[in-house]
């Protein structure tokens, strides 16, 4: 698989120079800067800056004033954060360092959606990008397959009305409402926001359909689902291009394994994606376009599209592309990995808790 960013291993990544922190809370925020920075493996940190990009900055009361230097001593950007809680600041910074050398967004403000099942009814929970500060969005009844918007402020998810059947909710993070869309209770819904956060993609057995799942559009102020594709076979796991302008999916025949398609939205003529495995499920479109992840026998695999290469990247389900297309999480079905697909590294980042399943990664 190509790398991001066109770097190879062997260069490995570039240097830059993190300074000390000033200002009374500069000692916690220059190692909360530190971790935001090696958990995106972008750069090398140095001590000194020897002609490379350096970062300084002033952390206060409330607030974090970053700047971020290039190798030759010019102010690339200074900007003062005031997000209300100092790990965000110097996160945001983070997210603006990787932003402005790589030109390719950061994932330290990134926030991991997921369905967690501790033994009783399926709940919907968020984490950071580091699988820390975990919380707890639902907690009455059951509640599963969540999708959370590519900017961090509306999460959609099912409320379980039986084990098939569900009603879908998404509520504003910002300020906790909720609201019912859809106009019913559907068989075994999959939830997907499209690229501007307007409209879900959903695989859905409406009313009548005989319990086989087909796939919608579902827009907030729309009424019900509308209907973009409906086959014999069943359709699972939409996933929307990075443009909007496509939808992958999985489908299987009967008899038969499920394989991956790609829908043009505007055309409603599904292509099969030719990954050169006989098998496909939970498809994840990268935000650049170049690349999908999916499962083929239980094991998260990467096919990138200009070389149709596919490798292996470990046993797993339900991989999500973080916002920098590098990165990638799954679930072994009882923690949260996440994986750098450049150098295959991987990482525990939250487990031991329950049962994981449909992970969904801001953008």
């Amino acid at each position: 698989m190509g790398l991001p960013s066109g770097k190879t291993l062997a260069q490995g990544p570039p240097p830059i120079a993190l300074k000390k922190i000033d200002g009374p809370n500069g000692a916690g925020a220059t190692e909360a800067l530190r971790r935001a920075l090696e958990r995106q493996h972008q750069f090398r940190l140095v001590p000194t800056p020897g002609g490379v990009p350096e970062a300084r900055a002033t952390a206060g009361a409330g607030f974090l004033e970053g700047t971020l230097l290039g190798g030759d001593g010019r102010v690339l950007f200074r900007q003062k954060y005031q997000r209300g809680n100092p790990v965000q600041n110097v996160r945001q910074f983070a997210d603006d360092m990787v932003l402005t050398l790589t030109k390719r967004p950061g994932i330290a403000t990134s926030q991991i959606a997921f369905s967690l099942n501790r033994g009783g009814q399926p709940q919907v929970y968020l984490c950071d990008f580091d699988g820390g500060n975990v919380r707890q969005i639902t907690s009455k009844g059951a509640n599963t397959a969540p999708a959370i918007a590519p900017d961090g402020t509306r999460l959609a998810y099912v409320t379980l009305r039986d084990a098939d059947r569900g009603e879908i909710v998404v509520i504003d993070l910002t300020n906790e409402k909720i609201q019912k869309i859809g106009g019913g209770s559907f068989y075994r819904p999959e939830l997907c926001f499209s690229p501007d956060g307007k409209t879900l993609a959903a695989t859905l057995g409406a009313e009548g359909s005989g319990g086989n799942t087909d796939l919608f559009l579902v827009k907030f102020k729309g009424g019900k689902p509308k209907a973009l594709l409906q086959t014999p076979a069943p359709e699972h796991a939409p996933a929307w291009s990075p443009d909007g302008r496509e939808i992958l999916f999985a489908a299987a025949a009967t008899p038969g394994p499920s394989v991956l398609y790609r829908l043009p939205v505007k055309k409603k003529a599904p292509q099969v994606v030719q990954t050169g495995f006989p098998d496909g499920a939970d498809p994840s479109w990268s935000p650049d376009g170049g690349r999908i992840a999916f499962v083929s026998s239980r094991t998260v695999c990467v096919h990138e599209f200009a070389t149709r290469q596919t490798r292996r990247i470990g046993n797993g389900a339900s991989p999500a592309w973080g916002a920098d297309s590098r990165h990638l999480v799954f679930t072994d079905g009882y923690s949260l990995i996440v994986v750098d697909t450049a150098t295959g590294k991987k990482e525990t980042i939250l487990g031991g808790g329950g049962s994981i399943s449909h992970i969904s990664w801001t953008r």
